[in-house]
């Protein structure tokens, strides 16, 4: 018996094995691969996290060291300021005492200054008021010479320190222009990591979905091995018990369709109530449970509706229903452990049946991997 089983990945494809166990190991070492490709961009994910942080505290670095020079640049700036504002000061005093002096100088030398200089001295009263006389007129001379001295200096002195500082300020400029770059370097870097980063995350997401489906397949497999082995094993003890539902125990048959007057909802709700009764191989009521064909023959003839008793025969009456038109209330058939119609359902809708498969009366998806390969064909019994 050759099973396909319908896996999606990234793109949908079919794969067909010669048994459960063949596909089982083909959805571990998927499972296994996929595992060691999220273990890999893990590890790429922490080495480029711990990369990321180390450039973002480079920057943090950089941009603490150009707002201090930047503030010691302001400060510089403000220096400046202050020296051209009091060499401005100073030389306005400096042209003040210029002018004071030249107007001194020109009381005595002026109109014959060499006279007017003796004059003064002349005047003297005494030697000793000539000596005083003198050394105030030196006096002043001097003082207003030593002063325009100082301030020539002092000006001279101001223009040093204009030169130093815009010196400096140009210095510090260049630092935080070369610590600018670097800045846009690291964080041209820092965006490209964190690209990175997200483009992993999406490949880290992409790979952790698919190993989940991988291993999804993989517990839907080992399920189906046991169901298989468990729904083999159930038959195998029926039969050593003499219990073998065959054609014999039919007691009727449907051909076409038959109406009832309440509809099918009733006959819908009726099989729900059975939920979780246990699978009994040959069982056709509810204590002590059901097999497949005996659950759906018990359900119809609640509604006075006599089905045949194994699910072969069952796959006879009614009429055929393609998969794409099922209503709730067909009978939708699967060869399971045995070839040919040797499960039974009823479909409620929405890809949905109920059964008494190996594990009891319960809901059951026939569009999942377990049934979508098995799937044999449907019936329909009740008119909808």
């Amino acid at each position: 018996m050759v099973i396909c089983l319908f896996y999606l990945l990234n793109a949908p494809f079919v794969v067909c094995a010669d048994s459960l166990q063949d596909q089982l190991n083909k959805y571990q070492q998927q499972a296994d691969q996929l595992n060691s490709q999220l273990n890999n961009q893990k590890q790429q994910a922490s080495a480029l996290k711990t990369k990321i942080l180390s450039l973002q505290q480079s920057i943090q670095t950089l941009n603490e060291s150009v707002a201090g020079l930047q503030t010691s640049l302001t400060e510089q700036n403000k220096q400046l300021q202050d020296l051209e504002s009091k060499q401005a000061k100073l030389e306005i005093q400096r042209q003040q005492q210029v002018t004071e002096l030249g107007s001194f100088l020109r009381n005595y030398y002026e109109n014959g200054g060499a006279i007017s200089y003796l004059e003064v001295l002349l005047k003297s009263t005494s030697w000793t008021n000539f000596l005083d006389r003198w050394e105030n007129v030196r006096a002043i001379v001097n003082a207003y010479d030593q002063l325009q001295k100082d301030i020539l200096a002092t000006s001279q002195n101001i223009s040093d320190q204009q030169i130093l500082i815009k010196q400096k300020t140009a210095s510090i400029q260049s630092m935080i222009q070369g610590k600018e770059k670097m800045q846009q370097s690291q964080q041209q870097v820092l965006a490209y990591q964190q690209d990175a980063m997200t483009q992993l995350s999406v490949q880290e997401k992409t790979t952790l979905a698919a190993a989940i489906t991988a291993r999804s397949h993989v517990s839907a497999v080992e399920e189906l091995i046991k169901e298989q082995a468990l729904e083999a094993a159930l038959a195998a003890e029926g039969r050593k018990a003499g219990i073998n539902p065959s054609s014999a125990d039919s007691k009727g048959g449907i051909s076409g369709t038959v109406t009832i007057p309440s509809g099918v909802e009733p006959v819908l709700a009726y099989a729900e109530q059975f939920l979780g009764t246990p699978y009994v191989w040959g069982g056709t009521s509810a204590p002590p449970g059901f097999d497949c064909s005996g659950y759906v023959q018990h359900v119809f003839k609640h509604f006075g509706i006599q089905l045949n008793r194994i699910a072969a025969d069952q796959y006879k009456e009614g009429i055929p229903i393609s998969k794409s038109g099922l209503k709730p209330g067909d009978l939708v058939f699967f060869t399971t452990y045995e070839p040919g119609a040797s499960h039974v359902g009823i479909y409620l809708g929405n890809n949905i049946m109920i059964d008494a498969g190996a594990h009891g009366v319960a809901y059951n998806n026939i569009t999942n991997s377990y049934w979508t390969p098995r799937y044999l064909g449907a019936r329909r019994i009740i008119t909808n």
